[in-house]
């Protein structure tokens, strides 16, 4: 008796299913109808302005002394470059570099890095 119910309510599901799949079909025919006009529209066209090649480089930020050690803090920018090699924009990212050097009597440096 279990397996007949189990059948019975299998394919309820798939009734129901198969239903709301139907309605949401007929909606979107319902819902998609073009009217075409003998009208014409003029549309003006315009050129984009071509991009500048960028490049990236790091800038000293801030530099902190903490625990007997110095850390610099190097953030990312995108720089932007006109064909005579002026800078036209700087962007800043939100990539960061770190630098620790330690100032006790171990010569000692550490990178680390940190991307948002």
């Amino acid at each position: 008796m279990r397996v007949i119910f189990s059948i019975l309510g299998l394919l309820g599901v798939f009734v129901l299913v198969g239903f709301l799949e139907a309605q949401t079909v007929m909606d979107d025919r319902k819902s998609n109808h073009y009217i075409l006009n003998d009208e014409t529209e003029s549309v003006s066209v315009t050129m984009e302005e071509p991009t500048l090649p960028s490049s990236t480089q790091y800038v000293l930020e801030e530099t902190i002394e903490k625990n007997r050690e110095i850390i610099e803090t190097y953030r990312e920018y995108e720089i932007y470059e006109d064909e005579n090699g002026i800078v036209v924009k700087r962007v800043p990212t939100s990539n960061y570099n770190y630098l620790s050097y330690s100032t006790g009597e171990e010569d000692q440096v550490t990178e680390f890095e940190y991307n948002d």
